[in-house]
């Protein structure tokens, strides 16, 4: 075990995409000055690796400290200080060697009887005893002679002294040695800089000492030799086929030969300037303009410790349809499958693969779109149509604009999320539930989830949506914003996953027992999926446990981890207190409507529940907590952010309820903005957090968050990649297209033949007063075409209608709503089913083939609208978006009403074993809980503002938390209501800094601790 825990500390200095292509065995590190073995040959034994080191240009001797390229070899203790400190300024015929002993020459000895003596005479050259080639002459001098001293009466001995010339040849091969020796250390040295260290740290070295550079390319040029055919002469053939007009850029050229040898424009890119042709820069910023190349080319310069900017570089500056050759050597891959879909992940299209003299490997990929952005939140504060977005990446440093209000059915992150859901798209499918779902008025359920799960049926794709608006969407009939949501705060978070992540999303949502209202997730895409299929069943779990811990991840190159903490109905858990500060282990401090039991709780040591005040402001929409209606939490400290599915009132510990925590740090900063004002605006927001889907494969969520404030007709947006800040929505959510909402759901509300979605709603879209207990809303979409899912959470009732156009319930403007959309492959769908299964969400539409499902038997029992009616009660699942970048984690929790479970204290704290900070509405009864150490439920204060966005707990109708500490953020689809412990309740906890931070900095004022 020893052994296993530190299987990756070599990878420390790796960036989060070049470590993950490591870890899942995409790439070798390459051994810096040794050769690494062909395919075929046999080197496992010592005989065969001395050999194969014998036979490299490289030195083998380790130097032993890389802080100095010049001083490097001052290290050497040998004695020879003035020969060492040479090698790095003088060429090897320069350096003399330092010897007692300078002559070269042979002596002649006379010996008589009076005297010996040592002279010069007949002193021979050095070239006397060297051969033509420099090799040692062994033979003896003829002149050589011995007088007889008998005869002559003095002895005199002429002798040719060859064992001192001898020697002094010794000394000069030594000499040749130690200089071919030196520079291959010198080589190997620089080689290992370029692998272990970030392309900044390498162009600053360079930049200062270019001299070890051209030393380096020595070293490569002699390496060159070896191989059994020139990279270089393959891509001169290979572009004299090609037009002449291609304009081509040369990533790591070295001298730019490629520049001189072909007749196509050359852009010559490396660390150092060689020559005037060579443009000397950072590789991971060239500077190009965007999609201003045909051809990219890495040949043998895919090395440092953030090879994933690389690629994304080249994704930026290739026009659509570019091509990208990689060259490398063939024994640097793991597995050249999943190099290749890492790639893809960049936004590229594998092509071909050739090998080459069975030693290097030539990839050719077309650029097809910008690199996939797997994990977004879109705030929506009360009144504005568009809403306010954040990425969870590392530029993620404030909250964006969406493009168009959310009622537009394009342009937009939540639209685009859901094309597939509101569409129809034959390969993309999903399932729905809402505890409003479309057309379906007036549900009874406890349940208050709403989500989408999406999946390809052709690619491993997959999102998941996770959002606040009732009655939305509506499945296969076009998008359609309900624009009574407009006045309500909303938040929509959408997360790319695989669709292996979508079994343990499912066994959360299981206990939530949501309403599914839409299923079309055929059981041969979850044929393995045992928690999906019983939600899609409708099976509700009546047996302990009644909670549920998942963690999932998002697909990308920079995955994010969400934690999905869930409790039933039977639980009786607190979700707040007694499952998200409990799991999380710090203070959250919470944005929810609250009632009049449930305070602020600061009982015990850190572990808290600090109310955030209403109004609040996401950048510049006003928020608060009248027209709210999202629930969430930011830990303290810590960089989680949570939505949680049930506001802050205490009979949510009656039933069923859900917290999605994701560990992010730009999205916490978000949200703990927000938490941290006390702005006395009144204005609410809906966030949406979104995880890109491709277009081609289903319904792309943005890696935006749009937070609607009440009574804002736009949404706040951030993106668990670049969650800086939030952004303003672009356009006001009833707009039909040109905002994330409507994109999200613009293949769930129109047809698209190769997109199905499940539907869920506790409020579903046109069916008034319906009688349930669950409060979920989401699309589960996936796409028959692809391996490409996503699932969409919100707090909008009747919304989505699906296969209908477009349509924001402009009433829900005086609300604030919540959007999560994640990105996900197929394979998640099942857990993400298992899950919803607790949470009896309200199913209003699912064209989800049963091919598509067949192995996912949660998803299928959701469908069905089966309820598990034996423990397990709660469900703990995990799953992982889709993204270049890097895939989002983001765990489900969810608790049947059997449970009895308050889910915020019992399941989303006692999970995360912290603190949460939760934004619900609350009742009377529940009250901020500061008892015990480190796991308490601190309320946030209302009102509060989300960057702009005033919002309160009157009109914002989300519920959600944030870990303190951590990174983790959760959607709850109940209230921080007592009566919550007797319904079924889901937590879709996203791990993620930036939307966790982003939702902190909304969670920074909280309620004092009851007293």
């Amino acid at each position: 075990m020893g052994k296993s825990k530190n299987k990756y500390k070599h990878l420390a200095g790796l960036d989060k995409g070049t470590k993950l292509l490591v870890q899942t065995g995409v790439l070798k590190e390459r051994p810096p000055g040794i050769p690494f073995p062909v395919r075929g040959k046999k080197n496992n034994s010592k005989r065969n690796l001395r050999k194969q080191k014998a036979e490299t240009v490289d030195c083998t001797e380790e130097i032993p400290n890389k802080a100095s390229v010049n001083s490097v070899v001052l290290q050497k203790k040998d004695g020879k200080q003035e020969f060492l400190n040479a090698i790095n300024q003088k060429n090897c015929d320069e350096i003399s060697m330092p010897s007692s002993e300078t002559s070269t020459t042979s002596l002649k000895v006379e010996r008589n009887n009076n005297n010996n003596k040592l002279t010069n005479d007949g002193v021979k050259s050095e070239d006397d005893y060297l051969s033509p080639m420099g090799k040692q002459n062994n033979s003896f001098d003829s002149s050589s002679q011995l007088s007889n001293a008998n005869k002559s009466g003095s002895c005199e001995i002429q002798f040719s002294v060859n064992f001192k010339a001898r020697k002094q040849q010794r000394k000069l091969d030594l000499k040749t040695r130690l200089c071919s020796k030196l520079q291959g250390s010198y080589f190997r040295w620089i080689n290992e800089m370029l692998y272990t260290s970030s392309s900044e740290e390498v162009a600053k070295l360079f930049s200062e000492d270019p001299h070890s550079f051209a030393k380096y390319h020595e070293g490569y040029e002699l390496q060159v030799s070896k191989w059994p055919v020139n990279p270089l002469d393959m891509l001169v053939n290979w572009f004299q086929k090609k037009p002449k007009t291609w304009i081509v850029s040369d990533m790591g050229c070295g001298n730019a030969k490629l520049q001189s040898l072909i007749k196509q424009k050359v852009y010559s890119f490396d660390f150092v300037a060689l020559n005037p042709n060579v443009i000397a820069c950072d590789m991971s910023h060239v500077p190009l303009s965007d999609e201003n190349v045909d051809v990219c080319i890495f040949s043998l310069s895919l090395m440092g410790s953030n090879i994933a900017d690389y690629i994304l570089e080249s994704n930026r500056i290739l026009r659509i349809d570019g091509i990208l050759i990689i060259i490398e050597i063939l024994s640097r891959f793991q597995s050249l499958r999943k190099f290749r879909k890492a790639v893809e992940n960049f936004g590229f299209e594998f092509k071909q693969q050739n090998l080459i003299k069975n030693y290097f490997i030539w990839f050719k990929f077309l650029k097809k779109g910008r690199p996939q952005k797997t994990r977004a939140i879109l705030y929506k504060a009360p009144g504005q149509a568009t809403g306010k977005i954040i990425e969870a990446t590392d530029a993620a440093r404030d909250w964006q604009d969406g493009a168009q209000p959310l009622n537009n059915n394009a342009q937009h992150s939540f639209a685009t999320a859901l094309q597939h859901v509101v569409g129809d798209n034959p390969n993309v499918k999903f399932l729905a539930y809402n505890n409003a779902p479309p057309g379906v008025p007036s549900i009874k359920t406890k349940s208050n989830s709403k989500g989408v799960i999406i999946l390809s049926t052709t690619t491993d794709s997959a999102a998941w949506i996770v959002h606040t608006v009732p009655g939305f969407p509506a499945a296969k009939t076009g998008y359609n914003w309900p624009l009574a949501e407009n006045a309500r705060g909303h938040l929509l978070i959408c997360l790319t996953i695989s669709e292996s992540q979508i079994n343990a999303i499912a066994a959360s949502l299981l206990l939530v027992q949501p309403v599914i209202y839409y299923n079309d997730i055929p059981k041969t895409e979850t044929a393995a999926m045992p928690y999906f299929n019983k939600l899609a069943e409708g099976k509700t779990s009546t047996l302990p446990p009644f909670t549920s811990r998942q963690t999932i991840r998002t697909q990308s190159a920079n995955p994010l981890t969400v934690h999905i903490y869930s409790k039933s109905e039977s639980s009786k858990y607190e979700i707040y207190k007694k499952v998200i500060v409990k799991v999380l282990k710090k203070t959250i401090k919470v944005w929810s409507r609250r009632d009049s039991k449930l305070k602020g709780d600061c009982r015990g040591s850190q572990r808290h529940i600090r109310l955030i005040k209403s109004p609040a402001v996401v950048r510049d929409h006003n928020t608060y907590l009248e027209l709210d209606i999202t629930n969430w939490a930011v830990s303290d400290p810590g960089n989680l952010f949570c939505h949680i599915d049930k506001p802050y009132f205490k009979n949510q510990t009656r039933e069923p309820a859900m917290a999605i925590c994701i560990d992010n740090n730009e999205i916490f900063a978000r949200f703990n903005e927000i938490a941290a004002q006390m702005l006395k605006f009144f204005e609410l927001f809906a966030l949406f957090f979104f995880v890109r889907l491709s277009h081609s494969q289903t319904s792309t969520c943005q890696n935006k968050q749009v937070y609607k404030a009440p009574g804002q007709d736009t949404g706040k947006i951030i993106f668990a990649t670049v969650a800086g800040a939030w952004d303003d929505g672009a356009q006001p959510l009833s707009n039909v297209n040109q905002h994330s909402f409507a994109k999200t759901l613009e293949d769930v509300v129109r047809n698209q033949n190769n997109i199905k979605f499940l539907a869920y709603n506790n409020a579903p879209p046109g069916v008034p007063n319906v009688n349930t207990k669950s409060n979920s809303k989401g699309v589960m979409i996936l796409s028959t075409a692809a391996n490409s899912a996503a699932w969409i959470v919100h707090t909008v009732p009747g919304f989505p209608t699906a296969r209908t156009p477009y349509s924001w319930p402009v009433a829900e403007n005086a609300r604030g709503h919540l959007l999560i959309c994640l990105t996900i492959s197929k394979s998640q769908i099942n857990v993400i089913a298992a899950s919803l299964l607790l949470v009896q969400p309200m199913v209003h539409y699912n064209d989800i083939p049963e091919t598509e499902t067949a192995g996912m038997p949660y998803f299928n029992k959701l469908a069905e609208g089966k309820i598990p009616t034996v423990p397990p009660f709660t469900s703990r699942r995990s799953i992982s978006t889709e993204n270049a970048r890097g895939p989002v984690a983001v765990h489900i929790y969810s608790k049947s009403e059997s449970s009895k479970y308050e889910i915020y204290k019992k399941v989303i704290v006692k999970v995360l074993k912290k603190t949460i900070k939760v934004w619900s509405r609350r009742d009377n009864i529940l009250k901020g809980d500061c008892r015990g150490s480190q796991k308490h439920i601190r309320l946030i204060k209302s009102p509060a503002a989300i960057n702009g966005h005033n919002t309160n707990l009157e009109a914002d109708i989300t519920n959600w938390a944030v870990s303190d500490p951590g990174s983790i953020f959760c959607h709850i689809d109940k209230p921080y209501f007592k009566n919550q412990t007797r319904e079924p309740a889901m937590a879709i906890c996203i791990e993620n800094n930036e939307i966790f931070a982003r939702f902190n900095e909304i969670a920074a004022q909280v309620e004092d601790c009851p007293q």
